[in-house]
């Protein structure tokens, strides 16, 4: 058995001269945020979390009309 033949892998299809799926590769599974976020703080990224930065916004912008409504009523 010749070195080539020890490194390759069972094809599915072998048509006799051609290997059919021999060069497949299967894709990486996908990236939970879990594992995104375990990533980024490890490498000293900032999280990125636009989401909860408008929703403060949006928070405290409320709380100031509100606020602004109950001082200024006549």
């Amino acid at each position: 058995m010749n070195a080539r033949k020890r490194h390759m892998k069972i094809t599915p299809y072998n048509t006799g001269k051609v290997l059919i799926g021999c060069m497949y590769i299967e894709p990486p599974p996908e990236i939970t945020p879990e594992e995104l976020w375990i990533q980024s703080t490890l490498l000293g990224d900032s999280p990125h979390n636009e989401d909860a930065v408008w929703s403060c916004i949006c928070g405290l912008v409320i709380a100031a009309i509100v606020l602004l409504m109950s001082v200024y009523t006549p």
